[in-house]
């Protein structure tokens, strides 16, 4: 069987570790493009609260745009600004960390399965992000990075390199519509992680859902002997 992860907040801390500062880069920048941020501290604080509460940054900003009085063509143009530089403008010089359990998960799982990563950014910086979390990409069978988010061709493609029927795939990650759902519309199976985001998502049918990390590999060997058993 063939395990996929997510990275940002799947296996690494992205939204403790990194956050802060990208919403900080981004305020900055909209400020000197002609945002009127009276508070400069205040705006990044409900620009950084926002994201918590949307899968992407897009939609967080978005929502926190609205809090001005802007035309459509201002709203458009600062969503692009902000946008460009939060996917686009980024520094190696930070420090990241794995989420509590994800290299001792990976190790284990290692033996039994194998693994691969789809994670959405560009590609340097989702690298860099593995490397400075310590996690080995020599673990992966493959990595797939889209700079669009669209993961369902990678997950197709995934199951056609390595020649496996899609109830033969686990998809592990914290996002619903980006990460799970279109595994879901394959047939894959459908680990919900909410290490950081703790909120249940009710009515979506997920397979399972875990709060540590440590909980996926029972699943997954639980889901293993369902196979071995229907084969």
């Amino acid at each position: 069987m063939l395990i996929v992860f997510d990275l940002d907040d799947t296996l690494v801390s992205t939204s403790k570790d990194l956050q802060p500062q990208k919403i900080k880069q981004v305020a900055a920048v909209l400020q000197e493009a002609g945002l009127p941020l009276v508070d400069f501290e205040a705006s990044c604080d409900q620009l950084l609260e926002q994201r918590k509460n949307y899968e992407s940054f897009s939609e967080a900003l978005k929502v926190f745009l609205q809090s001005f009085e802007l035309s459509s063509a201002e709203l458009e143009t600062f969503c692009n600004i902000a946008t460009n530089d939060y996917y686009k403008n980024f520094s190696t010089d930070f420090q990241l960390n794995p989420l509590p359990g994800a290299i001792e998960l990976l190790d284990s799982l290692k033996n039994n399965f194998s693994l691969s990563v789809v994670t959405h950014g560009m590609h340097e910086y989702q690298m860099v992000k593995m490397k400075k979390a310590g996690i080995d990409s020599n673990r992966f069978s493959k990595i797939h990075i889209t700079p669009t988010g669209e993961k369902k061709p990678l997950y197709a493609a995934l199951i056609k390199e390595h020649h496996l029927r899609p109830d033969q795939v686990i998809v592990c990650g914290d996002k619903i519509v980006g990460d799970l759902l279109p595994a879901k519309e394959l047939g894959f199976w459908t680990i919900h992680v909410r290490t950081v985001k703790k909120q249940k998502h009710n009515g979506w049918p997920c397979d399972y859902s875990v709060q540590a990390l440590s909980e996926i590999e029972q699943i997954a060997k639980n889901i293993n002997e369902l196979q071995r058993v229907k084969d």
